[in-house]
């Protein structure tokens, strides 16, 4: 799926997911068939994770686009980082993984203090969303699978690490310039 098409799609595929699991719902709600209520929560779930990341990206963006991240010691790189990285390999994977936003993260048209906030924003983001990915654990009180439910939750949280590792990867060079680029302009 090409990168400019996640705009699109994303939103189109959570709202498909929170209105099938509302109909499936109701479905359940009159004809008590269990196979309704397992599907209710299958795209519940789905769609949670979708909306979340909707949600969270867009909060993350609006709260955080005019404050200087890269300068807080959680954004600046660990003395480990670089070793963990090349173990992932991260430098053959990273191009090729989807970009919500790639204008944003794009150093021809942005200057490099936008690209590395973009970053930093990008990054909080997917941590607020590996978080989150957790919360329908709060439903197995009501709906047991716990399995599933922790399953689902792990994927999520994965899926999400590895977008905050491609954020932490980049940013050592982004910052390396910026203050290069500062010792010059005093």
């Amino acid at each position: 799926m090409r990168n400019d098409c996640l705009r699109r799609v994303i939103p189109a595929m959570t709202a498909a997911l929170v209105a099938m699991t509302a109909a499936l719902a109701a479905a359940y709600g009159q004809t008590q068939a269990a196979w309704m209520l397992t599907a209710a929560i299958s795209f519940g779930t789905t769609g949670y994770h979708f909306l979340i990341r909707l949600l969270v990206g867009g909060a993350t963006r609006a709260i955080f686009r005019n404050r200087p991240l890269w300068e807080k010691p959680w954004f600046r790189p660990r003395n480990w980082e670089a070793g963990f990285y090349r173990f992932l390999r991260v430098r053959r994977w990273k191009d090729k993984m989807p970009t919500y936003r790639p204008e944003e993260f794009a150093v021809s048209g942005n200057s490099l203090e936008a690209v590395t906030q973009a970053g930093c924003i990008a990054e909080l983001g997917h941590e607020g969303i590996i978080l989150l990915s957790f919360a329908p654990l709060l439903t197995v009180p009501a709906f047991g699978a716990a399995g599933v439910f922790w399953t689902t939750s792990l994927l999520a949280a994965l899926v999400d690490s590895v977008f905050v590792v491609m954020q932490r990867y980049n940013r050592p060079r982004f910052l390396r310039v910026l203050e290069k680029e500062r010792g010059r302009h005093g």
